[in-house]
């Protein structure tokens, strides 16, 4: 069975034509007179949709099992989609798909042959379609294939193999891009979002609090895994250990209340974007090294042995490298 999907892709800009393939499907704009096929709502909204230029990820895939609709195939390929995005280097805080509409065709059943267009609508309606989203982040060719390159990387995640963690930052990576985390109305405020990215990033990095050492200080610790986890360099580790036991720090006095959501400093405001980015670098990081995992090892352990030895360092990244081909 034959099942063909367009799936609308909330505050993301193309800087060209469109038409990169990525996974089973291409980028592309649909022309206003191919939408209004699919969804007549808005038929006389055509400048504004021109203006918009909405981004839809469009494409067909033959299903061998023919009681398979193919929604869950189209909605997994949306999804792994959307997650590519977020884990781009930039950051960017785009909703997901199932935020807008997915217009997928299926069979009629009781006319063999038959089709029809089903629309999954979210709670934008088709509002971010016609008149676009006040956040939009730009994608070029180079960029895109970045994105295609995180699809790739994970066609091959296996939950079950996965590091702790890992599968639990995937979903906060995913509901912190929901307009309730970031839009206050007036403009963005990262504050929410930044002490979710920071504590999803704890469960990857440090070891569960009733499984840590007593003489271990989380702070300095997470600093430490993540320095040593996001470069192969030792030049500068302690430098970036201290820069992201900052981070850490942060998020302590914002959620215990040492720090008021009014009382940030113009320095504490530009580390609120570095959670999301470190987040997206790890997640990426961890999930090509899960390939590897026998058993139930621990990553924490690894990334402590890797910070006090060179040796044990140059191996976890030999074994990254590895990775990234399998």
């Amino acid at each position: 069975m034959n099942v063909q999907w367009h799936a609308h892709l909330p505050g993301v800009v193309l800087d060209g034509d469109g038409g990169m393939r990525i996974g089973p499907g291409r980028l592309v704009h649909l022309p206003f007179t191919d939408w209004s096929k699919l969804d007549s709502t808005f038929s006389f909204n055509d400048r504004q949709y021109e203006e918009s230029r909405p981004v839809f990820y469009s494409g067909a895939a033959d299903l061998v099992d023919p009681s398979d609709l193919g929604e869950s195939h189209v909605l997994n390929c949306v999804s792994r989609l959307h997650t590519a995005f977020l884990l781009h280097p930039d950051a960017p805080l785009l909703p997901s798909p199932h935020m807008s509409v997915i217009y997928l065709q299926v069979e009629v059943s009781s006319l063999p042959g038959a089709v029809s267009w089903r629309r999954i609508i979210g709670p934008f309606e088709r509002e971010w379609i016609v008149f676009g989203s006040r956040v939009t982040y730009h994608f070029d060719d180079s960029q895109l294939a970045v994105v295609r390159s995180g699809y790739e990387a994970l066609e091959g995640f296996d939950a079950t193999r996965a590091f702790s963690g890992v599968e639990s930052s995937l979903r906060t990576l995913e509901v912190t891009t929901r307009p309730e985390f970031w839009w206050d109305g007036r403009s963005l405020n990262k504050i929410n979002e930044f002490v979710h990215c920071i504590a999803a990033l704890e469960h990857i990095l440090l070891p569960a609090r009733e499984d840590t050492p007593a003489e271990m200080k989380r702070t300095p610790t997470f600093g430490e895994h993540a320095a040593v986890f996001t470069s192969p360099s030792r030049d500068d580790l302690q430098e970036r250990a201290r820069f992201f036991s900052t981070l850490y720090r942060l998020r302590s006095r914002l959620l215990h209340g040492e720090l008021g959501i009014t009382e940030l400093e113009e320095e504490d405001l530009k580390l609120l974007s570095w959670g999301r980015r470190l987040l997206c670098d790890v997640i990426l990081r961890v999930v090509i090294l899960g390939r590897t995992r026998s058993g139930d090892e621990m990553l924490s352990p690894l990334l402590a042995r890797a910070y006090k030895n060179a040796e044990a360092h140059h191996t976890l990244n030999q074994r990254f490298e590895q990775a990234q081909t399998r």
